[in-house]
């Protein structure tokens, strides 16, 4: 799913944890997309922040002098419990995931016809 990828790990752990597979999942995404060819990429495109004297001061997304983007790397780990397991051992519960799902105009998530 490219770079939905950790919404869908996310989503798979859901699943599995809903079917009964497993009573804890580690949902795992990641982006490692920052090559010379993307960096030429989006430069042609004008996409990327020209404030590269100040780069603390280049990534400012909802601000309206916004002037591109960062080119980044990054990823992140969440891990899922059933609220069944996680009362069983005394947790903390710091949130509740009410759903998720995904919408895809093809019969599989990352091939095509």
């Amino acid at each position: 799913t490219a770079c939905a990828s950790g919404a869908t790990a996310i989503q798979l752990g859901v699943e599995a944890i809903r079917r009964g597979e497993c009573d804890r999942a580690l949902s795992i995404g990641a982006d490692g997309s920052a090559t010379a060819e993307a960096l030429i990429r989006f430069s042609l495109l004008s996409a990327l922040s020209t404030h590269n004297d100040i780069p603390e001061k280049a990534s400012k997304p909802f601000s309206r002098d916004r002037d591109g983007f960062v080119l980044a790397e990054g990823s992140g780990a969440l891990v899922l419990e059933s609220l069944e397991a996680a009362l069983a051992r005394g947790a903390t519960i710091l949130g509740v995931l009410g759903g998720c799902g995904e919408k895809a105009d093809d019969f599989h998530r990352t091939r095509s016809k």
